[in-house]
């Protein structure tokens, strides 16, 4: 089973669930602790085990930089990590592209400053 972001009416991404599913936990992990009320239920029902569906369009301009930073944080930490990270290297690239997208449908959105939290 796929699972889709919404971004917004006009930006949305779909991937195959096991892709989705290590992006959205990656995110999960890297919300600050103060901050996951807001997004966990949201981002925990996201996963393609669940609804595979997770829809950003009606968070406040503070929330959805919060689901942004977090979301870069998890890239980086990916990068940093490498292919070695994965059970099966030759994937990560794969992987990495997928995620890539994602952040730059978040970044073209009118909500993201990358400064403010």
């Amino acid at each position: 089973m796929a699972g889709t972001i919404v971004v917004n009416e006009k930006a949305w991404w779909s991937a195959a669930g096991a892709v989705h599913d290590y992006v959205v936990g990656r995110i999960f992990r890297h919300l600050k602790h103060s901050q996951r009320t807001a997004l966990q239920e949201r981002l925990s029902l996201a996963s393609t085990e669940k609804t595979g569906y997770l829809n950003l369009e009606d968070l406040t301009e503070h929330e959805f930089r919060i689901f942004a930073n977090a979301m870069i944080e998890a890239f980086k930490e990916m990068e940093r990590e490498g292919p070695s990270s994965f059970r099966d290297s030759s994937f990560f690239p794969a992987y990495q592209a997928r995620f890539a997208e994602l952040i730059d449908l978040v970044k073209a959105d009118l909500r993201y400053e990358p400064t403010k939290v």
